[in-house]
């Protein structure tokens, strides 16, 4: 049910702007509708997206979400340097194609 979705949706909309410090212009650009669309869904409860705008917010939130959960399993280059995972640093010094 779309009332339901766009419950969900105000949720996630507001932990990535208080939790993660997104601001509203950012989450805008990137679920693809304004900014006061934005503001307006974060701060009441009885906005309900029309269905088009809907749909394009519902999967570039999953979209966002994917990404989000993505960096938060990323281990970062230190993590990387101790694993030794395809850096530079493996390749031996003079080592070319010609």
């Amino acid at each position: 049910m779309k009332e339901i979705e766009q419950i969900m949706m105000r949720k996630d909309i507001r932990i990535l702007h208080k939790k993660y410090k997104f601001p509203y212009h950012a989450l805008a650009r990137g679920l693809g509708v304004s900014e006061n669309m934005i503001r307006r869904m974060a701060s009441q409860e009885v906005i309900f997206l029309q269905t088009e705008s809907h749909k394009k917010v519902k999967q570039n939130l999953l979209n966002l979400k994917k990404e989000l959960q993505e960096a938060e399993e990323y281990k970062g280059f230190d993590d990387a340097m101790k694993t030794g995972l395809g850096l530079v640093s493996d390749m031996s010094i003079g080592d070319t194609d010609e």
